[in-house]
Order: C-alpha cells, then structure tokens, then sequence
C-alpha cells in the first residue's frame, strides 16, 4: 500500500500569492519570511506577500539574507531572528534555497536542536511552513526534504520527514515572469532531473510516474522557450511541471544523479541545477539497460534517446555539459565518491551501482 505526501492544501494559478494572508491567519499570527538577497525584492513577490498578509491584519518580519546555496549558517541566522520576534508561521519565498531555509527554521524552533542534529532523523513536527516558489525547478513547495551544506565537512545533507512538508503550498506561475534567463535555465534542468530520476526510481509508482511524465512532456517543449524568450506561456508551464516533478519524487525519490550532484556542490559550489543537468544525460544512459520499458516511454516523449535530447537541451538553454567548463584543476573524485555511496538516493537507482561505477560516470562527465 502507498499514499501520495503532499502539503495540507495547495493553491496555484496566476495571483495566488494573494491568498497568502488569509492561509497564514489560519496558522498564525506572527509570521516570519525567509527570502534571498533580492530576487524577492525585485520581482515584487515580497511586496506582494507583505500586503496580503497585512490585509488580514498580520505585519511580517523578515529574514532576507538567504544564500543561493542554504548553508548551516543560514539556518542558525534566521532561527535567531524568528525566536526574537517569537514567529509561529514561517513562509518561504523564492528558489529551493529559501523555501528550504524556512522548512529548517521551523523544524529547528519545533525540536529544540540544531540542523546538523536532525541529519539522518525523520521528523515528525514542525511550526507551520507556507512556501511560495518564485523559480520552476527545486518543487520544494511540495515536499518533505530540505537540502544544507555543512561548510566545515563539505557536505551536503537532506534532513527529510513528513513534518518537512509544508502546511501549504502557493504555486503562482507569474512569480516565474521576471527570473532571469539562467535561472530559468539552471532551476528548469532541476526540474527534469527531478521528474526523469522520479520515472527511473525503484519506489515510483503508476500514480508518480503520471506527474513525472507530464512534467518530462512540458519541460521538453517549453522550457527553450521559457529561456530565451522569457514567454509567459512557456514559463507558467515550466512552472506547473515543477510542481508536478516535486510531488512526484516526493513521493517516490531521486536517484544516483542527486547523489552525485550534491557533493559537487559541497566541494565546488557547483549550482545545484547545473551540476544535475551536467551528470543527468550519463546517469539516464547508465541505468537505460535496467529500467525496461519506460526506455521506450522516455524515448517517445523525448523524440530520441533521452540522454541525447538532455544533452542537446542543455546546449539550447546555455547550460554547461561538462564538469571542466566549471572547474579547470584536477579533481580527485575519490573524497566525492564516498558520500555517493552512502547517499539514500543511491539505493534507489534502478540499476546497482559500485564505487567504480560512480568514479567512471564523474571522469564520463569531465
């Protein structure tokens, strides 16, 4: 028996952001906001939030200091402020990072315990969390992880659970208009990585393999466009496929690409999304002998051979296909190829995989 994990209630559609305040009155009174530097800013989604929220009579205070790529620090930093202020309700706004940041926030202020203490654990409870994605790609709206570095380590970990998952997602596509063109890129190919790993998974299922697959359909023909003509159309499409690929590995998970994609981040501050696109067309053509007839499937929605169409995709949205167009020293896999091993996404590939395997795909992907 399986049951779909998702978030409490969601809304999407264009203006949803303004249902904000009326969703978090029904959770709290005193709500904090996690966002980035400035995306938040300049598009006018925290303008946005801020006044639906005071519509119902409740003022924000906000932690707007998150980093692209969510550090322990950041965790510590906004838990601070939130204890200051006393918030019951946390909402993220933005990418993955800060809808990520929010989630730690919360389950850190519920527990009582550090981030890093909760690595390995599943938890149970959190204070409420409303995330709203101003990018198509990490679907962390709708799912029960949150991904960290630790920078002492070098380590990217998950902290997982269904009292990660938020209490209520806001899927509002015209958040999406004003991303630029890389992040349209970089945050769409996370997307993809999400739904294909999703469809490959040991743990999918007819029901995830329905919204990986339509996630596939829609950013295989609509995230060129989102890209290089910024096409509302085309973005409010993209959006929704990212939605779709996170309640899919919610529900089922990602595999060996995750697993070999997060400790390039944590030793080279590679961006996640980049760092999936360059390993995921490798990964698909290394598990093609095990996955049976969904080869066939992905064949027929790609138009060609999956890894192919990645690759030629990637070239289209400017994104790198190569680990040596982002690092020229030599790197020594060996440190990276350890945590893969030991990484949750990596007992989940179709296909098994050795020390071997991993060290040969990285060299395949330099």
């Amino acid at each position: 028996m399986r049951y779909l994990e998702l978030p409490q209630v969601i809304i999407y559609g264009i203006d949803s952001i303004d249902s904000l305040g009326e969703e978090a009155k029904k959770l709290g009174s005193r709500p904090l906001i996690v966002c980035g530097k400035t995306s938040a800013k300049k598009s006018g989604a925290l303008d946005r939030a801020i006044n639906s929220l005071k519509k119902q009579g409740l003022t924000p205070e906000i932690f707007g200091e998150v980093n692209p790529e969510p550090e322990v620090g950041d965790i510590e930093r906004g838990i601070e402020i939130a204890r200051s202020f006393d918030a019951d309700v946390i909402i993220g706004i933005g990418g993955g990072s800060p809808m990520d940041v929010a989630k730690g926030i919360a389950v850190c202020l519920k527990s009582g315990r550090s981030i890093t203490e909760l690595k390995g654990k599943e938890i149970k409870e959190s204070l409420p969390v409303i995330n709203i994605p101003t990018t198509a790609g990490t679907g962390s709206e709708v799912t029960r992880f949150a991904v960290f570095t630790d920078p002492m380590i070098k380590e990217k970990f998950v902290v997982r659970g269904p009292g990660i998952v938020p209490k209520v997602a806001i899927v509002d596509p015209s958040l999406t208009y004003s991303m630029p063109s890389g992040v349209a890129a970089s945050s769409g190919i996370d997307a993809l990585s999400h739904a294909v790993e999703s469809f490959m998974s040991n743990r999918s299922t007819l029901t995830t393999d329905m919204l990986a697959l339509s996630a596939i359909d829609f950013i295989n023909r609509y995230l060129e466009e989102s890209v290089n003509t910024g096409s509302p159309s085309a973005r409010e499409r993209v959006s929704y496929a990212s939605f779709w690929a996170g309640m899919s590995f919610n529900n089922s998970s990602v595999v060996l690409v995750h697993a070999m994609s997060r400790p390039l981040g944590a030793f080279f501050h590679i961006p996640h999304g980049v760092s999936n696109g360059i390993l995921l067309p490798h990964v698909v053509r290394f598990n093609a002998p095990n996955i049976g007839d969904k080869l066939d499937v992905l064949r027929k929605v790609f138009g060609k051979d999956p890894w192919d169409r990645i690759s030629e995709l990637l070239e289209r949205v400017n994104l790198p296909t190569r680990i040596s167009q982002l690092i020229k020293e030599d790197i020594d896999f060996s440190p990276l190829v350890e945590q893969v091993l030991n990484n949750a996404s990596t007992f989940n590939n179709p296909r098994p995989v050795s020390r071997e395997d991993v060290l040969r795909l990285y060299k395949e992907a330099l």
